[in-house]
């Protein structure tokens, strides 16, 4: 049956795709590259710097003795599209982004030859590393800096924002918690949503908090972080978040509990499959903290 000339172009224009992002690749691509991390355009939109990433991971290879570099895809791939990518690229070891880390069952699976590195995932496979973190060190440093940062004047107070119906955020706010009454010597200020909290729920909950002034807001809220952050307009309280990365000019991100794709590389590289864990990074605001603020 010969297709319908709608389907012809269809046909042409998604073998057109799959070249163009082979050429490109061929051309960003370096020969010799021992491995390589393919990002993607979301994870590359959300980077203050892509130069300063793409150097970490250099970094990270060069820490195990290998040599990588990342590739930025112009269009997010799917695991079509990168087949004919991996086929072609001159590297021993593929790291995907933790959104195309979604599809590395299917590819590891099939490139049996090739090793691959993921994040948050945890399918076994001989040839493939997960990377998870642990960001219960980081939190806990977090509560203490916090806790130096309320002491330091006068007037700052600071009340934390969590949902307790999520376990890992749970313990996340544990740690926070800990870390600030070690330093200070009394209870940190928190207010908890035993359930997964509507957009309601938090723009109420936020509206308590921001009518007692509360200076500092530390949100671990998970998926719901945006809908506070939507409510915390006022210039003068500062934050404290997860997964957040934090510019030379940021006035307002007290500091940032984040997972570090580079250090997890790095960690993985030492290992041929199965599970690391890699400790979270806290990274503090170089306007609020001049002088450092870990001690």
């Amino acid at each position: 049956m010969i297709p319908a000339p709608a389907r012809l172009s269809s046909l042409f224009a998604r073998g057109l795709l799959w070249c163009t992002v082979l050429a490109v690749a061929l051309m960003t691509i370096a020969c010799g590259s021992d491995v390589v991390f393919i990002g993607d355009p979301v994870l590359e939109s959300t980077l203050p710097d892509t130069q300063s990433f793409e150097n970490a991971m250099r970094d990270a290879g060069r820490a195990a003795s290998l040599r990588s570099r990342v590739y930025w895809p112009q269009a997010n791939l799917d695991a079509i599209a990168l087949e004919p990518l991996l086929q072609e690229l001159d590297a021993g070891t593929v790291a995907l982004s933790p959104y195309l880390s979604l599809l590395l069952g299917e590819v590891a699976s099939a490139s049996p030859e090739r090793r691959f590195i993921g994040y948050y995932g945890a399918q076994p496979l001989p040839n493939l590393t997960w990377v998870a973190f642990d960001p219960l060190p980081a939190m806990t440093e977090a509560g203490a800096v916090l806790a130096r940062w309320v002491f330091d004047a006068p007037g700052r107070t600071a009340v934390l924002l969590v949902d307790e119906s999520d376990r890992s955020i749970l313990e996340e706010g544990r740690a926070l918690a800990s870390g600030y009454e070690q330093e200070a010597g009394v209870e940190l200020r928190k207010e908890a949503f035993s359930t997964a909290p509507s957009r309601d729920d938090v723009r109420s909950r936020v509206q308590v908090v921001a009518e007692s002034g509360e200076r500092a807001v530390v949100v671990l809220l998970g998926t719901a972080t945006g809908w506070a952050l939507e409510q915390l307009r006022d210039e003068r309280t500062v934050l404290g978040l997860r997964h957040v990365a934090i510019t030379d000019d940021s006035d307002r991100v007290l500091f940032s509990v984040r997972d570090d794709l580079a250090l997890g590389l790095e960690v993985a590289l030492g290992e041929q499959s199965g599970r690391v864990v890699a400790p979270s990074v806290l990274d503090l605001s170089p306007s609020l903290f001049p002088s450092g603020g870990r001690d």
